[in-house]
């Protein structure tokens, strides 16, 4: 099984989202940081991909 996104190998359980899509972390966290970004802002784009990033930086320090 891969990500639908990114098309990488599958470890684990996938997250899946609302759409039915199967996401790995990394993905998952891209579409999580951006979706927090989109309703903290009221929409703003720019907003929404410096918030994912940040997000994605924290989970992957959480992680190791």
């Amino acid at each position: 099984m891969t990500c639908d996104q990114c098309r990488k190998p599958l470890r684990g359980k996938p997250h899946e989202t609302v759409t039915g899509r199967r996401l790995c972390d990394d993905c998952y966290d891209t579409l999580q940081g951006l979706t927090a970004g989109a309703a903290a802002s009221g929409g703003s784009i720019g907003t929404s991909i410096s918030i994912a990033g940040w997000y994605k930086g924290l989970r992957k320090k959480r992680r190791a």
